[in-house]
């Protein structure tokens, strides 16, 4: 009897062992599970109910630096806020990046579409949608993206990345391109800087007036902005872009105001080693496209 109770004891204890056996190889199995990876393709930012970033790979996301990675869409996140924080409206907006090889070879941006506005002479006024969905004036929010941003692949190795984007005291290289200034100029012309004028003779296209392109007027083979806020802040009409860049610039040669070569929105030169800051010329423009702003109280540190 006794020899028969300890067999079946025997019996339990290796029963419990290799029940304990397979638990305990069962949970290494679940922690042993590589992490899924993080998608590479639209990989979304909510960093706040006002707007969404995401990015999409086309050549050198999968390619780039953890680090830098990261670094890129805080510039960009900082160069979105660096505007947002001067426009007097709540609406939520989202920027796509694109990694796309562009006609020469930089940065580009864009509101993805247009909406109409109003009749005004004869013509149809359009306003950024990006602008329209700022206002709350879009009663059906599309799903596309409202900016978007392609950067050429080859032109990153000439942006230097903000460590620190939100102070923006870190020193620059002195052969780099602040990476939120780049960003930062081409947000101005998702919001503003735009527009569909004929760049050789000034004259109206068939599609119509930009916000922008209704306080320009093209006189001797030059464009001019006459937006009456505008005009009030620099003392008479903005000598635009021509010769070195198209009409959605300030300034057209070396040779004009520094007001103008230096504004984060110039047409004539990004230059290294140099932050640039939303003016007050540029909120004036954006008043007179009809984008309801706080001045801008300093354009700088």
């Amino acid at each position: 009897m006794n020899r028969v109770i300890s067999v079946y004891l025997k019996l339990r204890l290796h029963s419990t062992l290799a029940l304990v056996s397979a638990c305990l190889l069962s949970a290494t199995a679940v922690y042993a599970q590589p992490k899924a990876a993080r998608p590479i393709t639209a990989l979304n930012y909510a960093k706040s109910k006002r707007y969404k970033i995401s990015i999409e790979d086309k050549t050198s996301w999968r390619y780039m630096n953890p680090g830098i990675r990261e670094s890129l869409h805080k510039d960009i996140e900082t160069a979105l806020n660096s505007w947002l924080e001067h426009i007097e409206a709540r609406g939520a907006v989202s920027l796509v990046i694109r990694f796309d090889p562009t006609e020469k070879g930089r940065a580009t941006g864009r509101s993805v579409r247009s909406s109409f506005l109003k009749e005004e002479g004869g013509h149809r006024i359009y306003e950024q949608a990006l602008v329209a969905k700022l206002l709350n004036r879009v009663d059906k929010p599309s799903n596309d993206f409202d900016i978007e941003l392609i950067i050429d692949p080859g032109y990153l190795k000439e942006l230097w990345f903000d460590p620190e984007p939100t102070r923006r005291i870190s020193s620059i290289p002195r052969n780099k391109l602040d990476a939120v200034s780049v960003f930062m100029h081409e947000i101005g012309h998702a919001l503003a800087f735009n527009g569909w004028l004929d760049q050789t003779t000034g004259k109206i296209t068939s599609r119509g007036l930009s916000s922008f392109d209704r306080n320009v007027r093209f006189i001797k083979d030059k464009f001019y902005f006459y937006g009456p806020h505008t005009m009030k802040v620099y003392g008479g009409p903005v000598v635009l872009g021509k010769s070195r860049n198209n009409y959605h610039h300030l300034g057209d040669t070396m040779d004009d105001d520094s007001r103008l070569v230096d504004d984060l929105m110039n047409g004539v030169v990004m230059k290294y080693q140099k932050r640039y800051f939303v003016s007050k010329l540029d909120l004036a423009v954006l008043k007179d496209c009809g984008i309801p702003c706080r001045v801008a109280t300093s354009q700088g540190p």
